[in-house]
């Protein structure tokens, strides 16, 4: 079975990812999810400026035409497109902040048709919709969603989509130690774990070495994560599908700054630069804590 990374509950000091006064603008960032709710308060600014191009897959793998953007609820996930969208873009609404890059251009791709397809159908749809992405022309692609198993069906164009410039940030999964998900444990993204609030590696976080590649590479915020729900609403969840857009957010105001560094370049300076406290196990976390303001210093 194909299984989107679960989610349970997330708020982080969205302040210490912002970082000086970028804000995003002029980056286009890609979000493969089960879509969005686009008439959510966070979503205002990306509507009114035209800055959200909707696009879903069928089960038959092929693209809907005029698709209306929105989120689709599968079995315990409850708009887990959102969320993450919010993470990315989200802008303000009464005083409350929680999109790193507001300022960005967002193309969402809804990948989880309903009822939901067979393993085979589940992947041709994935790599078409990661073929028509490129037209697009993302700096970033987000893809908080995993097979729990060693999966490289889509491999092939993911690393396309990394020779073009594209930088791909995956969530690792979770299922906790030695275990990851694909596309998070292929070698060539930028593969996402999860830290608390206290800086330790969440228990449900993935890690294993893959191919001789440890994954992850680093880890984000992934406890508690405020961001857009249903409705008007606003929600908490948990998982390293709510860590990796921190990191995907982030990499879009970088390149706003130095757009042709390559996807390999960044992920190095992430590796670099990430916070590793005392205690801090690199079977686990990787390289470290996700530290933006250390990141701009370097760019």
């Amino acid at each position: 079975m194909f299984l989107l990374l679960s989610l349970d509950s997330m708020t982080p000091k969205m302040a210490d990812l912002r970082v000086s006064d970028l804000l995003g603008e002029g980056a286009t960032i890609g979000h493969f999810d089960t879509g969005i709710n686009a008439t959510h308060p966070a979503f205002d600014g990306l509507r009114s400026a035209k800055r959200l191009r909707y696009a879903a897959f069928g089960a038959d793998g092929n693209r809907i035409a005029r698709a209306r953007a929105r989120d689709t609820d599968i079995g315990a996930l409850v708009h887990h497109g959102s969320h993450t969208a919010g993470t990315l873009v989200g802008g303000e609404v009464d005083g409350l902040r929680v999109g790193i890059a507001p300022l960005a251009r967002l193309v969402s791709v809804q990948i989880f048709p309903q009822p939901t397809p067979s393993r085979g159908e589940q992947d041709q749809i994935v790599v078409n919709a990661l073929n028509w992405i490129v037209g697009e022309r993302p700096q970033v692609l987000n893809l908080s969603f995993g097979d729990a198993r060693y999966n490289d069906s889509y491999l092939g164009v993911i690393e396309e989509l990394v020779d073009q410039n594209i930088a791909v940030v995956a969530a690792v999964g979770n299922d906790g130690p030695s275990k990851t998900s694909s596309p998070g444990n292929y070698a060539g993204v930028i593969a996402v774990g999860a830290v608390d609030g206290r800086s330790r590696v969440c228990a449900f976080s993935g890690s294993a070495t893959v191919r001789r590649s440890a994954r992850p590479d680093l880890c984000a915020p992934g406890l508690d994560i405020l961001s857009a729900g249903k409705g008007d609403e606003f929600a908490l969840s948990t998982g390293t599908s709510t860590a990796a857009p921190h990191v995907a957010a982030v990499l879009a105001l970088l390149r706003q700054r130095a757009p042709e560094r390559t996807p390999a370049e960044w992920k190095a300076l992430l590796k670099r630069t990430a916070r590793r406290p005392a205690s801090w196990d690199a079977l686990r976390g990787g390289a470290g804590i996700l530290d933006a303001r250390k990141l701009l210093s370097e760019v």
